[in-house]
């Protein structure tokens, strides 16, 4: 069953290269480069909305920052500071084994941080 199978081992000490499976032109890079500054815009509007949200009296719900976010305000800004740069490996990583894998996450998680800011506002000025 695997005999027209080719498995290509290759050690984690090599010095050679990995190879990109997937290349890209220079306006898909543009393009990319854009949704990644958009999303770090994103983050950053969503860590002001919610501070002010929080220091008139709101709470926050996603239950997984509601630690993080009655602690300090700097811990908010260092943990969507990680999320941002874990979100840039990963998009860049799919993006080389599948090609454009990443970049449909990325314009979901832009979609989602989107939803988040406007539901932010809404609290803030309704």
């Amino acid at each position: 069953m695997t005999d027209n199978l080719q498995f290509i081992h290759r050690s984690p000490l090599s010095s050679a290269p990995s190879p990109r499976l997937y290349t890209y032109d220079r306006a898909y890079r543009s393009a990319l480069i854009f949704i990644l500054f958009l999303l770090g815009g994103l983050f950053l509007l969503d860590v002001f909305t919610t501070e002010f949200i929080l220091s008139n009296g709101g709470q926050e719900l996603n239950a997984f920052m509601v630690g993080v976010v009655n602690c300090s305000g700097i811990w908010h800004f260092v943990i969507k500071c990680c999320v941002m740069i874990m979100t840039v490996v990963t998009v860049f990583y799919s993006n080389s084994i599948i090609k454009h894998s990443g970049t449909g996450a990325l314009i979901l998680v832009v979609g989602w941080y989107v939803s988040v800011i406007m539901h932010n506002l809404s609290v803030i000025f309704l």
